[in-house]
């Protein structure tokens, strides 16, 4: 009873207060590489970068009673991506080391491993090969992942979740000119996987890529930005958000770009240049009425925005956060946002309705 009392109390008081407040601090002990809510937004998964001989590299809290669920521990140095599937039954964590990659699935309610996929590089053992993310499918029975090394070889793969073995391997050269995987993203509705590419470099141009996994095609294949790339599709699919750092030759600087396409026709509607945070959190919220974004400014800190999706217009901005702050992430229904910290701490905030 006293849980329930507690979590009712915490929930009321995200309801009763329009501005933000520290609902609480959750300690991780490990410098946060990212945070992410399940879909369902009962759980809060918390992940770091680089570790290693057998830290704590995930922790699991229950999103309402902010009680710690399970931790993950891995003797690998590298941490690259975690996701959920679209149930919230499963959560996939993907790790590395020198010349070899794994992805492991567990159960997302008890942490118990469900399964593994162990990729070994066959390049130079000298060169870092690394799977740089992954994403579940709709139906939650596939995982796709973004494979890249330091030699420039690169694959985006989609592994049967019940077998953990290939089904579907995208070369490059295919669809994309060389260059290291980036972000992955599938339509919560249609038949699409989105993904980027890049050389690493911002004065290169980096690849936008969209296949109709139905056809095996592409519908949409375009140069864009140059590192940094983040997706995410709208609850709804009808809207795909991609951000990225783009180099200003005149300048010699950076510039920080919003897009967002038109899943119904594949068309660029929405670009803004020189966004003013680094864009380092992109996701949408409310059930996709609400996309943030969030980054280090120049003066430094940490900056949150949301926006009002139709309009375009910014509901709320949270300025001036500690620089300290890594990443963020906002809870499905919109009411709580979770901010990471390279101190190993997680704020959650309040967002009112």
């Amino acid at each position: 009873m006293k849980k329930f009392g507690f979590t009712f109390l915490l929930l009321l008081s995200c309801h009763i207060f329009a501005e933000s407040q520290v609902k609480a601090d959750l300690s991780f002990g490990q410098p946060v590489g990212e945070v992410l809510f399940s879909p369902d937004g009962k759980l809060l998964a918390v992940r770091s970068d680089i570790l290693g001989q057998q830290d704590t590299v995930l922790r699991v809290w229950d999103a309402n009673l902010l009680q710690v669920r399970y931790d993950i521990k891995t003797n690998r140095t590298f941490v690259q991506d975690m996701a959920f599937s679209p149930s919230s039954k499963l959560l996939a964590l993907a790790v590395g080391d020198l010349g070899v990659t794994e992805v492991f699935v567990y159960d997302a309610g008890t942490g118990s491993e469900l399964g593994r996929y162990i990729e070994k590089t066959k390049l130079n053992p000298r060169v870092d090969n690394t799977i740089s993310s992954i994403a579940f499918s709709p139906d939650g029975k596939r995982l796709a992942i973004g494979q890249a090394s330091g030699d420039m070889v690169d694959v985006v793969r989609l592994l049967d979740i019940e077998k953990l073995s290939n089904i579907t391997i995208f070369q490059p050269e295919v669809y994309r000119s060389s260059g290291r995987a980036g972000a992955l993203a599938f339509s919560p509705t249609g038949p699409y996987l989105a993904f980027t590419t890049s050389s690493g470099a911002p004065q290169d141009d980096g690849r936008v890529v969209v296949i109709d996994l139905s056809r095996s095609q592409p519908v949409l294949n375009v140069k864009m930005f140059g590192t940094g790339h983040l997706l995410a599709f709208s609850a709804d699919g009808n809207i795909l958000a991609v951000s990225g750092l783009t180099y200003d030759r005149r300048s010699d600087t950076r510039k920080n770009e919003l897009a967002l396409f038109d899943s119904s026709t594949w068309k660029q509607t929405t670009k803004l240049v020189d966004y003013p945070a680094g864009l380092e959190g992109l996701g949408f919220a409310d059930n996709g009425k609400v996309l943030a974004t969030a980054g280090h400014t120049n003066r430094p800190s940490f900056e949150v925005s949301l926006l009002d999706i139709k309009r375009f217009q910014t509901l709320r901005e949270f300025k001036d956060l500690s620089p300290i702050f890594t990443t963020m992430a906002v809870s499905p229904n919109g009411h709580l946002l979770a901010l990471g910290s390279a101190n190993g701490k997680v704020e959650i905030l309040c967002l009112g309705n």
